[in-house]
């Protein structure tokens, strides 16, 4: 027993009143199925006007998988785009934009790799590859999905963040928590550069980036640095700081 799914797209200028028809389904054998559909004297509005705010992640590489086809190939965003038109009919506002490697610590079957590459120089100084990261946004928004950009993720679920180390030449990662020297200094240099990247982005109209903060333990979130230990502070392109988190803040508990 298979279930199935079956959308009718209904026009506004369609008239109210009861529908019925058949559909045919080639199988082993071919089935014909009575359906029956009322359309009532209502008409939503443009999806675009809808009110509602639908943010439903976006999982680019299951569907490379499922259709057998290689990641960021350019049949690969043929297959996505069906997928991320259908979200975009239904009103979803988010891009979900990985900037480091398995935000969620790989819950999902399939890897979620960062759109970013970060890469540490010999002389210990830091480039960030956007390349991929603007050729996804520009794909994503290309289907009307247009609202906002939320970047997971500067707590995973690790607290480890992976990053090509050009004096070994392999990909090295650093385990940091919240708030300690090495972290602050990861990402500090990270986010200038990322807000920089951003702003001279400026001039496609690109929608506001929201830097999410996600992390299970509410703890987490008392480590949290101050916005201008990062130099957030006239970051235009970073104005949100959302912060989520799975369980409750303990009654006292303070978020510097």
């Amino acid at each position: 027993m298979q279930p199935v799914w079956l959308s009718i797209s209904v026009p506004a200028t369609t008239k109210p009143r009861l529908y019925t028809g058949f559909v045919t389904v080639n199988a082993r054998k071919k089935y014909r199925m009575k359906i029956s559909l009322n359309v009532l004297d209502k008409i939503l509005p443009p999806p675009a006007e809808w009110k509602f705010d639908l943010d439903l992640w976006q999982h680019a590489v299951a569907i490379a998988r499922i259709n057998k086809v290689a990641l960021w190939s350019k049949i690969h965003f043929d297959k996505m785009r069906p997928y991320y038109s259908m979200l975009a009919a239904a009103v979803q506002k988010c891009i979900t934009a990985s900037i480091i490697n398995e935000p969620w610590g790989h819950q999902t079957f399939d890897d979620f790799p960062s759109l970013i590459k970060w890469i540490k120089k010999k002389d210990g100084t830091w480039v960030y590859d956007y390349s991929l990261f603007d050729r996804y946004i520009s794909f994503v928004r290309s289907c009307r999905i247009n609202n906002r950009i939320n970047c997971y993720t500067m707590i995973p679920w690790k607290l480890s963040f992976q990053y090509y180390d050009e004096s070994f030449m392999k990909d090295t990662v650093l385990n940091a928590k919240p708030g300690s020297v090495e972290y602050n200094a990861h990402w500090g240099v990270m986010l200038k550069d990322f807000t920089k990247h951003l702003k001279e982005k400026k001039g496609e109209n690109l929608p506001l980036s929201i830097l999410v903060v996600q992390k299970l333990i509410p703890m987490a979130l008392l480590f949290l640095p101050r916005q201008n230990r990062f130099g957030w502070v006239g970051m235009p392109q970073l104005k949100v700081l959302r912060v989520i988190c799975a369980g409750p803040i303990t009654a006292g508990q303070k978020i510097p």
